[in-house]
């Protein structure tokens, strides 16, 4: 076999995006910007405490004009462009408070009782277009840093794949590669495709697409991801999607969406930013005619008062109030493998009182183990051999878990002249004895003498297990059970729903016996079996008319229906079923469902930090405007307690990101 040298990491995956290097060479730009407008500032502040002598200061010479002029421009075009657009927006009241403060100077320049030469409100024009920009370059690290986690997915994408031309390899780029295509896969490569391997197998490291840090076993047979490595091992892997279907490109789209929706408090949170910007200016005139006419007040005081009010009343906290929390949220969130595609989402989570789980994928691992070998006439060992042998060459998941735990107890006999009998079982000769191997229902169906195992078979059905019989040489040999496996969490993340407050519910396909095992298992309150996807939907509708809010968790195709009609849906193993996560608005990237309780706790934690940043905003603005009011705060100390508020929004959001106790 022949192929390429393998040069650096770099021909399969990009390392860096142009969005990445414009985002960094952006914060770096504005942090510099932010230190000469901080240095302008101290020095504006030791002219004035220390009364240095400096020609024409404030109004010409005073330093904190590298700060209005720094970070003041941006915000003043953007509320031009704003005005353009006929929208009222919180740049607006910040560029008007900036040109009060600047007229304010030019008033009491030559009037030595409001200031004079040692007073600057230029450097209060200044400080405000500063701390604003303090608080944009903090809200920007905070969206950047989250955005990391699934950023480093979009930069891992793989760019050149090994596809199999005749009898060798050669690099081609991943884009041009077909469904059906071959590629090889080496030793600590990236896997450039979602495919089947056909050869070959190894450990493959899947941290970054599912947040499992031990590395999956897979071979011949298994489905593999692009964006996941190949820790040992050559595979040979079969294309099964193009490209742009892959998971991880899926992922993208997930984050463009995402990016794109604003949850319902994020809009609220605008059309109030908006309300207060006219308010504003209101109040600000009504608090210089009560300072002139009700307090006093020289007019030039009361005017200083109402600018006052405009520094302190800019709605600037507010507006980073959600956005940040929702944004931090997201993130957050994305490191443990769950992506949201979006805040309303996110808000939605945090309102659910009812979690709806699907069986079969979700809180059971769809994998079927061997609960009981039961033997009549002979051993048990001699009953697997015969049942092992006759299910050999079968792809059933039965005859898998069957072989699987055979595998390590016996050796298992080749059969001979096998046949599969449709809708019955398997029929063949195994060490010279005619065996069949069938349903419970085809056995009862068959005529065979089974009393001999009938308590048997009845206290495994009563447990909801699956049956599968054996007839040796026309007599009834034995019973082998099986049943689904309960995820690990399963159960612990129940018993935490119902302490948050949640009702559970279950809904499956399978017979009443096999709900009710699981049901118990896992503590739900409430369950429905024998359901086709119709009816679970309409089981979810009649939920939700009933008063219930609703989170709906599916995995498959038949869960689409109900997860649409959830008022949040999440799809469980999202990378393995498109129609799943296509429908839901939240995506597991694994099987833990031990996630959703975390997820609920960790939703309301993040709209009572929304709701925490609006009332410390709102506070800080009412006591602000009394303040000014009596002259208490000026533009300098009220810009001041203003932006600082905005900057302790921030802040608060951006504690979300590291917060992992809701998950625990």
């Amino acid at each position: 076999m022949k192929h390429q040298k393998k040069e650096t990491c770099g021909a399969c995956c990009s390392t860096k995006t142009p969005a990445a290097d414009s985002e960094k060479n952006t914060m770096l730009r504005d942090g510099i910007i932010l230190i000469i407008a901080l240095v302008s500032l101290v020095l504006s502040f030791l002219i004035s405490h220390f009364h240095i002598h400096v020609p024409f200061f404030p109004l010409i010479t005073d330093p904190s004009w590298f700060s209005v002029i720094f970070c003041g421009w941006p915000i003043a075009r953007s509320a031009w462009r704003a005005a353009k657009a006929r929208r009222i927006t919180s740049p607006m009241l910040i560029t008007l408070a900036m040109f009060a403060s600047i007229a304010l100077q030019v008033m009491t320049m030559f009037n030595e009782s409001l200031g004079g030469h040692a007073h600057s409100y230029i450097f209060a024009a200044g400080e405000i277009a500063f701390l604003m920009a303090l608080g944009e370059l903090i809200e920007a690290r905070t969206l950047s840093k989250t955005r990391a986690g699934v950023r480093s997915l979009i930069t891992l994408t793989p760019k050149q794949a090994l596809k199999k031309n005749g009898a060798e390899f050669e690099s081609v780029n991943v884009d041009s590669l077909q469904i059906g295509d071959i590629v090889l896969v080496r030793p600590n490569d990236m896997i450039p495709v979602d495919g089947e391997i056909i050869e070959g197998g190894g450990a493959v490291d899947q941290s970054s697409m599912t947040g499992e840090s031990v590395p999956a076993e897979k071979n011949t047979g298994d489905t593999v991801l692009a964006g996941t490595w190949n820790k040992s091992g050559s595979m040979i892997v079969r294309v099964q999607k193009k490209s742009g279907d892959t998971a991880i490109a899926r992922l993208i789209q997930l984050v463009e969406e995402a990016n794109s929706k604003k949850a319902p408090v994020v809009r609220i949170a605008n059309k109030w930013a908006a309300a207060i910007v006219p308010s504003a200016i209101i109040i600000s005139v009504l608090v210089f005619f009560f300072a002139w006419l009700a307090l006093g007040v020289p007019a030039l005081d009361a005017v200083i008062r109402g600018v006052t009010i405009l520094v302190v009343f800019c709605p600037c906290a507010f507006g980073l109030a959600t956005p940040t929390a929702i944004a931090a949220g997201i993130g957050n969130a994305s490191h443990r493998g769950i992506m949201i595609k979006s805040g309303a989402a996110l808000e939605e989570m945090s309102h659910i009182d009812t979690v709806v789980f699907d069986k079969t994928g979700t809180l059971t691992a769809a994998r079927l183990t061997v609960k009981a070998v039961k033997a009549f006439g002979m051993d048990d060992d001699e009953l697997l051999k015969l049942c092992a042998g006759a299910e050999l060459y079968s792809e059933h998941p039965i005859a898998k878990a069957i072989l699987g735990y055979a595998k390590e107890r016996i050796e298992i006999p080749v059969p001979e002249d096998t046949k599969s009998l449709a809708g019955i079982g398997i029929e063949c000769t195994v060490n010279g004895i005619h065996v069949l191997v069938c349903s419970f229902d085809a056995l009862q169906k068959s005529g065979t003498d089974y009393s001999a195992g009938a308590a048997f078979a009845a206290e495994r059905l009563e447990q909801g297990e699956t049956l599968v019989c054996a007839v040796a040489a026309g007599k009834f040999a034995g019973i082998i059970s099986l049943s689904d496996t309960i995820k690990p969490g399963a159960a612990g993340a129940v018993e935490t729903l119902k302490r948050a407050g949640c009702k559970t519910v279950m809904l499956t396909g399978d017979n009443e016996r096999a709900a009710h095992r699981v049901a118990a298992a896992v503590g739900i309150d409430d369950f429905y079996h024998s359901l086709l996807p119709a009816d679970k939907a309409a089981k979810v509708e009649a939920l939700r008319d009933s008063g219930a809010r609703i989170c709906m968790l599916g995995d498959g195709v038949n869960d689409a229906p109900a997860l649409a009609l959830a008022n949040c849906s999440v799809a469980m193993g999202a990378l393995g079923s498109d129609l799943a996560v296509e429908t839901a608005d939240i995506a597991f990237l694994n099987d833990n469902v031990s996630l959703i309780s975390g997820l609920v706790k960790f939703s309301r934690v993040v709209m009572f930090k929304i709701r925490a940043n609006m009332a410390l905003s709102l506070t800080i603005s009412f006591a602000a405007i009394i303040l000014s009011a009596f002259g208490i705060l000026d533009p300098v100390s009220g810009a001041l307690l203003h932006n600082l508020s905005s900057v302790t929004v921030v802040l608060n959001s951006a504690a979300l990101l590291p917060r992992t106790k809701e998950y625990k």
